[in-house]
């Protein structure tokens, strides 16, 4: 069977404390797509109620894999569907509902651009049409993974570049304005390869940034969180792992100024790789750790608030806080 994009509405969460045995209860599921393959990447909620989601996919579209944006009502029934892209591959990765109704997208373009692949920002008004494009990158690959829209209105996008930066590959920080005009850059690695998967803007105005190292940490690949200040000046950097491969792919400012980072860990836990959540201050340091699993492969791509009090402290393990989706 060809992979489809698909929405799967039901309570998809690990709560920061031991797994119980209960499944969650599915209200509903929906699938997207066509003859060829499609990859659901992002899905937010918007103020109507119902959901966008971010794809690939190889059905639509005039290149070979093009960015894919799908709004849904409440129960997942598709309202309209919107394509973008070149003759090449484009992806979507991330989306985020703006103040106006519209939203915005990360991804990358080989179709658009100065290099084989550029860092895409797509901004769409409330319909999914663009209202416009900006690529950033230089003659080699630059791929964006997420996108935050910061307290100024502007936006703040992460991924990696190998056309700038001290190695194979440098995490990379694009700040914008409203309309998609560079303010500032910044690289962050060493002399491996390094790349951020997820970004959120912090209470002082600052950053923080989920990603994978390989230049630093104790093993072949570990976790990875930077933590900067408003003009992306590095405050503290953590490599988070064991001896084997570990990663990190989203974080959470919580209330009292820490971070929830989830990811996978092939150091530790019961299987091959295990839905990894690590608990950590704001000066860097980790609290508690927690592994989720069975004897294969499991993981996590995002974590999110469901309650208006989130915090790091020991208690936070013990009550359902926070929502894991893999």
């Amino acid at each position: 069977m060809k992979p489809v994009v698909g929405v799967l509405c039901c309570a998809l969460l690990l709560a920061t404390a031991p797994p119980v045995a209960a499944s969650p209860d599915v209200t509903w599921t929906q699938l997207f797509g066509g003859g060829l393959f499609e990859w659901g990447r992002d899905v937010v909620a918007t103020t109507d109620g119902g959901y966008i989601i971010v794809a690939d996919t190889a059905s639509y579209g005039p290149g070979g894999y093009d960015v894919w944006l799908i709004k849904t009502d409440a129960y997942g029934n598709e309202l309209w569907t919107r394509t973008f892209g070149g003759l090449y591959e484009d992806r979507g990765f991330a989306v985020r509902q703006t103040d106006d109704g519209g939203f915005i997208i990360a991804g990358t373009t080989g179709s658009y651009g100065a290099g084989a692949y550029d860092i895409w920002l797509i901004k769409t008004d409330p319909q999914g049409y663009s209202t416009w494009k900006k690529t950033f990158g230089g003659t080699a690959w630059d791929w964006g993974y997420s996108v935050e829209i910061t307290s100024d209105g502007g936006y703040a996008v992460i991924g990696y570049t190998e056309s700038y930066g001290p190695g194979m590959s440098a995490a990379w920080l694009i700040r914008t304005d409203s309309t998609g005009n560079t303010l500032w850059t910044k690289t962050y690695g060493g002399a491996s390869s390094d790349w951020g998967q997820s970004i959120v803007e912090c209470s002082d105005g600052g950053f923080a940034i989920a990603g994978d190292t390989y230049s630093f940490g104790a093993g072949s690949r570990d976790a990875w969180l930077i933590r900067t200040d408003s003009v992306g000046d590095t405050l503290w950097t953590r490599a988070l792992g064991g001896s084997s491969s570990d990663g990190g792919r989203s974080v959470l400012q919580t209330d009292d100024g820490g971070f929830l980072l989830t990811g996978y860990t092939k150091s530790h836990g019961a299987g091959d790789e295990d839905l990894w959540i690590v608990g950590i201050d704001s000066l860097g340091a980790t609290l508690w750790t927690e592994t989720y699993g069975g004897s294969d492969d499991d993981g996590a791509e995002s974590i999110a608030p469901l309650a208006t009090a989130v915090t790091t402290g020991p208690d936070s393990r013990a009550s359902p806080r926070t929502a894991v989706t893999s």
